[in-house]
């Protein structure tokens, strides 16, 4: 879910068509993914906004506002980290951190 979210930003922000780019690395202590873009970016206000529930970028009738924020929600539960950075109006990228292993509650 949270994948196809970004990607699916990612396709929106490109409507004269670009690339879609995915890396993925991992360490002893986590795995790290990269979704980049070659899409129109956002300015600052938007990212400040980026993972709040009911905002979106989209006309009236095409987005609900909940897909990032859902993101990020599935991602910290996970006890992950999300970021976002714009690429000097070349595109955005979201880096997604996770840990390789979860650490169980122990009562």
């Amino acid at each position: 879910q949270v994948f196809m979210n970004i990607m699916d930003n990612a396709i929106d922000a490109m409507p004269e068509g670009g690339r879609l780019h995915i890396t993925t690395s991992e360490s002893e202590t986590h795995i790290q993914i990269g979704i980049s873009d070659t899409g129109i970016g956002m300015d600052l206000d938007t990212r400040n906004k980026l993972f709040e529930p009911f905002f979106t970028t989209k006309e009236v009738g095409e987005g609900t506002g909940l897909g990032l924020s859902i993101s990020i929600g599935i991602i910290q539960n996970l006890k992950g980290s999300i970021s976002v950075e714009n690429l000097d109006g070349k595109g955005t990228c979201f880096e997604i951190l996770l840990p390789v292993r979860q650490h169980k509650k122990v009562e």
